[in-house]
């Protein structure tokens, strides 16, 4: 049943999640999350429009897997709403797109970035907390290049043996230590699988090499390694391009 508040909108949808929580779908509405209150009961209530909603159903991003899943449980009480939620259900089952060179190269990017500031906080009280973050990041990186939905939190280790038995076993041993250094240990050990598993792009691989370059041109040397890398990935994409470009005659 609509509440009331809702049926004076002029909505192609309306999806229920739960008992107070809804998503309503516009024409034109902005994407904003609102609270309302009717007849004495607290309602949360998304808004979207139909384009926006259409855009991320059919580009399948990884970050909006929970978005799915609650639109795939839903109940349809309005307009459009089963034809949502039947989209909502094939692009849940379909999984999330396949990550673009330079978006795994982002995700790399960010898990080792973590990785460094916890090693950075050696033995100091923000290390424990450091090697949390880091880790999560790696499971989070985990899911997205396996081209899989993240589960909830609760479920996120324990699901990590539908990717990898290592990895699952790996995550689990790591956060029910107490020790920095079995944390650190335990966070190298999980890197070191998921990178034999996924192998980042060249230049990131390079990152993690003891003998990487070093001096004063070192700032210079990783974006010039990773355009490399992306250039040689994509060059049949690019070639077309270049020979257009070559047609073109001054005036």
């Amino acid at each position: 049943m609509i509440p009331d508040f809702l049926k004076s909108t002029s909505a192609e949808a309306v999806i229920q999640f739960s008992e107070n929580d809804y998503l309503v779908v516009t024409i034109a509405a902005a994407r904003t999350r609102e609270t309302h209150t009717d007849d004495g009961r607290n309602f949360a209530v998304d808004y979207t429009n139909r384009s926006d909603l259409l855009e991320r159903l059919t580009s399948r991003k990884q970050k909006n897997g929970p978005f799915f899943r609650k639109i795939a449980q839903g109940k349809a009480l309005s307009g459009m709403a089963e034809m949502f939620i039947s989209m909502a259900v094939q692009a849940w089952e379909k999984g999330p797109q396949p990550l673009t060179p330079m978006e795994a190269a982002g995700l790399w990017e960010d898990v080792h970035s973590k990785q460094e500031a916890a090693l950075r906080a050696g033995g100091s009280a923000d290390a424990t907390i450091l090697l949390d973050v880091a880790l999560w990041s790696a499971i989070d990186a985990a899911f997205a290049l396996a081209c899989r939905w993240a589960p909830p939190p609760g479920q996120r280790i324990s699901r990590l043996s539908d990717i990898d038995l290592q990895l699952f076993v790996t995550a689990r041993d790591v956060v029910q230590v107490n020790s920095t250094a079995d944390k650190s240990e335990g966070l190298n050990r999980f890197i070191e699988i998921l990178k034999d598993l996924f192998p980042p792009p060249g230049s990131f691989t390079r990152r993690w090499e003891p003998q990487e370059r070093s001096g004063p041109f070192t700032v210079f040397w990783h974006p010039i390694r990773f355009f490399a890398d992306f250039f040689r990935q994509e060059k049949s994409r690019l070639w077309p391009l270049f020979g257009m470009l070559r047609l073109l005659k001054p005036y």
